[in-house]
């Protein structure tokens, strides 16, 4: 049979293996939510900054970016999040970029730049 999604309830059935551990506080039949990471050879590296550094305000997300005169604001399309790893960004910034780790300082003009990629 042809994998194929339940048209009524939209979703696909997987089966994937859970070492002992990973399975150990499951039961049958339970829901689960699955990230897949899809490797595909040469991929460009992931930017990261913390979590710290970004402004959300009403739907805009951004960093404060030092331009050599100040700080600025700049939109983002944020992506993943990663706990400690920070936040990856899609767009909106490049490696060596230099972004205030404290908005609110960085709003006032008081904060001291910070290199963003890891």
């Amino acid at each position: 049979a042809v994998p194929s999604a339940d048209p009524v309830s939209q979703t696909t059935e997987w089966r994937l293996e859970l070492s002992a551990q990973d399975a150990a506080n499951l039961v049958p039949g339970q829901q689960a939510h699955v990230r897949f990471v899809q490797n595909q050879g040469a991929v460009a590296p992931r930017l990261w900054i913390p979590q710290t550094a970004v402004v959300r305000r009403g739907e805009l997300t951004g960093v404060y970016l030092w331009s050599g005169k100040g700080f600025s604001l700049r939109a983002i399309r944020a992506g993943a999040t990663a706990g400690a790893d920070g936040v990856e960004v899609l767009t909106g910034l490049r490696a060596g970029d230099q972004i205030a780790l404290d908005p609110v300082r960085a709003a006032q003009s008081n904060a001291v730049p910070a290199t963003s990629s890891k």
